[in-house]
């Protein structure tokens, strides 16, 4: 009598066979998903859903931390209203990158502009204007481009600080 083999072999495919599957795979996703696609749809108003932006930005930002991310992750937490959490990335970005300051100031100016338009209280509001007003009054004493400036003075007229 025979004995009986207790698990049978199938080839299916030959090792060539996976490789070239394995290489037209890939070429596929590379065609499909191109280096900075995501990057660029993040940064870009196209993806209205704030919280898949913000999963988004923290997947990057573990992978790879860099400032514009922290800055995009601050201010999305800021349109959502969530100002702890954006506050939490503003001091990131402040601990990883201090040479940053200009950046640092307008994601605080952004924070704090919108805080401002949510809150109901006038006594808040107030005491929200006027760091406002000492945020635009220290990124004007840093910036030195004209067009930087500019928006400077628009942003605080807008705001109506007229003392930055």
């Amino acid at each position: 009598m025979q004995k009986l083999k207790r698990y049978a072999l199938i080839k299916v495919f030959r090792p060539l066979e996976l490789v070239g599957f394995g290489v037209v795979f890939s070429t596929i996703l590379f065609l499909l998903f191109p280096k900075g696609k995501l990057e660029e749809l993040l940064f870009s108003e196209k993806i209205v859903n704030l919280d898949l932006r913000i999963k988004y930005l923290e997947s990057l930002i573990n992978i790879e931390k860099r400032p514009e991310y922290f800055v995009a992750l601050a201010q999305n937490y800021a349109r959502a209203g969530n100002y702890s959490e954006a506050y939490k990335y503003l001091r990131k970005l402040e601990n990883i990158y201090p040479q940053e300051k200009e950046r640092i100031l307008k994601t605080k100016y952004f924070i704090l502009k919108a805080k401002f338009f949510s809150l109901k209280e006038e006594s808040k509001k107030r005491e929200i204007k006027k760091e406002i007003d000492k945020t635009l009054t220290l990124l004007a004493r840093k910036e030195s481009s004209l067009k930087e400036l500019e928006w400077i003075f628009k942003e605080s007229v807008r705001m109506n600080v007229p003392e930055a």
